[in-house]
C-alpha cells in the first residue's frame, strides 16, 4: 500500500497536487536507486577509475582512508561513489551521486547516502554547471526531497556545490559544500571541504582541511592534509 505524506496546506487542491507529487517523486527515487545499483553491478572496467586518500586531521579524531570511483552507466548517466572507512569498529561512511544531463547544462541528480548501509537516504533533485573562465569549474544543485526508505524526511533541503581552480605552478584550489535549507530554527551547515595542493609524483598532496557544522549556517574549520594516489 502507497504511503503518502500530508503537507498541511489550507487550498485542499494545491494539498492534492503536493501529496501526488511526493508520492510520485518517492517512486522515482526508489527506481532511480535500483537503476543504479544494478548498473554498478555490471560496470565496464575500462569505464571505471578512481582514487584512494588517506586524511591525517590535526585534532586527534584519528586517520582513516577515503575511496573514490567514478563510472560512466548507460543513457548518459554519469555516477560516482565515495565510502569514508574509520578505523577502530568505527564503521563507514559514503554517498552516491548519480547524475543526467537534461538540456544544455542543467541534470537531474539522484544520492544516495551510505552510513553503516547500503541506503541510508535517499536524496533528490536538479544541478547545473555554472560557467566560468577555463582555469575554472563550478557546479550547484538542490535536492528538495529526501527519503529515508520509509518516509520523507521533514525539514532536510540541501543545497551543494563544487568549485575548482587551476593554479600556476601545478596547483589546484577546489571547495564543496552543503546546507540544509529547510533546517529546524532556520539553514544550518552539513559538511564541506577545501582542498590546495599538486601531483608530486604519482601521489597528490594537499592541504584539505574539513568544513564541519556547529549549529548554525557557517561551519567551523579543522586543519588536516591528505594524501592520494589515483587508481587505474
Amino acid at each position: 500500500m502507497e504511503k503518502t505524506f500530508k503537507t498541511q496546506l489550507k487550498n485542499k487542491g494545491h494539498e492534492h497536487w503536493v501529496l501526488k507529487s511526493k508520492v510520485a517523486a518517492g517512486r522515482f527515487i526508489r527506481k532511480a536507486v535500483l537503476f543504479s545499483t544494478l548498473s554498478m553491478s555490471s560496470l565496464n572496467q575500462a569505464t571505471a577509475a578512481g582514487n584512494a586518500r588517506c586524511i591525517i586531521p590535526t585534532d586527534n579524531s584519528g586517520n582513516y582512508v577515503e575511496i573514490t570511483v567514478p563510472y560512466k552507466m548507460p543513457a548518459g548517466i554519469n555516477g560516482s561513489t565515495f565510502i569514508d572507512l574509520y578505523p577502530n569498529g568505527g564503521g563507514y561512511f559514503g554517498k552516491t551521486g548519480i547524475e543526467k544531463t537534461v538540456v544544455g547544462k542543467l541534470g537531474l541528480k539522484t544520492e544516495v547516502v551510505h552510513l553503516n548501509d547500503l541506503i541510508s537516504q535517499v536524496g533528490f533533485g536538479a544541478n547545473m554547471i555554472i560557467p566560468t573562465p577555463k582555469w575554472a569549474f563550478a557546479k550547484a544543485g538542490i535536492l528538495p526531497i529526501w527519503h529515508d526508505g520509509s518516509k520523507i524526511i521533514e525539514n532536510k533541503s540541501t543545497l551543494e556545490y563544487f568549485v575548482e581552480f587551476s593554479l600556476p605552478k601545478g596547483f589546484v584550489l577546489s571547495n564543496f559544500g552543503e546546507l540544509n535549507l529547510t533546517a529546524n530554527g532556520g539553514p544550518k551547515w552539513i559538511y564541506g571541504e577545501i582542498s590546495l595542493g599538486k601531483k608530486i609524483g604519482k601521489f597528490n598532496v594537499n592541504y584539505n582541511p574539513v568544513l564541519l557544522p556547529d549549529g548554525d549556517a557557517t561551519p567551523s574549520l579543522v586543519h588536516r592534509i591528505s594524501v592520494s594516489i589515483d587508481m587505474k
